[in-house]
């Protein structure tokens, strides 16, 4: 049996969800890469807006039926 105790300066502080976290790393990431997009598909196939857009705003989500 092992005595195991992590290290203090180690300890985890993330006390969220991760795959919010990477959510929200993916829409800054590629926002900022991407500012004349006004909206980015995230690899969790979700639309978000685009913190750093920079165009003239359509007011149209991609999957909205506009004809």
């Amino acid at each position: 049996m092992f005595n195991f105790q992590p290290h203090p300066d180690d300890a985890e502080d993330f006390t969220g969800n991760i795959h919010v976290e990477a959510h929200n790393e993916m829409v800054q990431c590629w926002g900022a890469e991407k500012p004349d997009h006004e909206w980015i598909l995230t690899d969790y196939d979700v639309w978000e807006k685009n913190p750093y857009f920079t165009g003239v705003p359509t007011g149209i989500h991609p999957e909205d039926d506009h004809r």
